[in-house]
C-alpha cells in the first residue's frame, strides 16, 4: 500500500534528518541510501504486480520481509557502490522498516523476525491498527514541520 510507504520512506528521512542536525556525520547524499534501505523488506510487494498476470511468487518472496533476508539483499545491492558504508546506510533504513512494522497489529500475525531460525509468525506489539493512516499522517507533518525549520535554518545561516 503506497501509504504504507509513505510512512516508511518519511520516518527515516525525518530521523536522518534530526541527525543530521545533531552531527555532520550524514551527508544529504546518504539520507536517500537510508530510504531506500526502509523499502528493501517490502520487495514482497512486487508479488502484487506479478499477480495481475497470474504469477504468484509470495512464498518466494516471503523471505526478504525478514531481518535476514533484507540484510542479504541490502549485502547485494550494497556490492554495486565502492563505499562500505552503503551497506550500514541500508541496514539502518531497514531496522526503520521493522521498527514501524512492529508497532502495527498484524492481520497475518505479525513478522517472522528470527527467520530462517524459527518461522513462527507472531512478532508484534500492536498499538497501530494496520490499516491506520496515523503514522502516514504523523510522518507527513513532522517531515513538513522539519522541511521547513531545516530551510529557514540554513536561510539564516551566514554563507561564507
Amino acid at each position: 500500500m503506497m501509504v504504507d510507504w509513505i510512512a516508511h520512506l518519511l520516518v527515516p528521512w525525518i530521523g536522518s534528518k534530526i541527525f543530521q542536525l545533531k552531527s555532520s556525520k550524514l551527508s544529504n547524499r546518504e539520507i536517500p541510501i537510508i530510504m531506500f534501505g526502509a523499502v528493501i523488506p517490502d520487495i514482497i510487494k512486487i508479488n502484487y504486480l506479478l499477480s495481475w498476470i497470474e504469477i504468484d511468487v509470495a512464498g518466494f518472496l516471503l523471505p526478504f520481509h525478514t531481518p535476514v533476508g533484507s540484510a542479504i539483499v541490502a549485502a547485494i545491492i550494497s556490492l554495486m557502490f565502492a563505499r562500505r558504508r552503503v551497506f550500514f546506510l541500508m541496514i539502518v533504513g531497514v531496522i526503520a522498516h521493522f521498527a514501524l512494522d512492529a508497532l502495527l497489529t498484524h492481520v497475518a500475525g505479525g513478522m517472522i523476525i528470527l527467520f530462517p531460525f524459527d518461522w513462527t509468525w507472531g512478532f508484534q506489539l500492536g498499538l497501530i491498527p494496520s490499516d491506520s493512516w496515523t503514522p502516514t499522517v504523523l510522518s507527513v507533518v513532522t517531515a513538513g514541520i522539519l522541511f521547513l525549520a531545516a530551510k529557514s535554518k540554513a536561510r539564516d545561516k551566514p554563507s561564507g
